[in-house]
């Protein structure tokens, strides 16, 4: 478990495929005061625990897992992903130095050579 504080910039509700009023998850990017994103999850079954806590645009203290992140479908390009548990606490908190947008423009020979994976879909560092 780790310790935390960073600004939610994205955050999201899955929709239970059968059913569009039941949501199976709230997924969100965050950015810790470095500037790096990363993609957290909080589970179906931990849903009403969080949902009324969080909102885009503050800060955050929190206590959180690190998984690996996988599968096809990535926001960010951190190779690793927090997971929001039953023990995770989250605490409002005031810190300016955390950038509210998490932008990081690419420069236009850093575009010309490819260097970034063109299979990334989102604009990310």
């Amino acid at each position: 478990m780790f310790v935390s504080k960073f600004i939610v910039i994205r955050l999201w509700k899955v929709p239970a495929y059968l059913d569009s009023n039941e949501h199976i998850s709230i997924e969100m990017i965050l950015v810790d005061d470095k500037g790096a994103k990363i993609h957290a999850t909080i589970r179906k079954q931990l849903i009403h625990m969080f949902e009324s806590k969080l909102e885009e645009g503050h800060v955050y203290m929190s206590i959180f897992s690190v998984f690996p992140q996988s599968g096809n479908y990535r926001t960010t390009l951190h190779p690793y992903k927090l997971v929001f548990h039953l023990r995770t606490k989250v605490t409002v908190v005031e810190s300016p130095d955390i950038s509210q947008f998490g932008m990081h423009f690419t420069s236009l020979a850093e575009i010309g050579a490819f260097t970034q994976d063109g299979r990334f879909v989102l604009e990310e560092d």
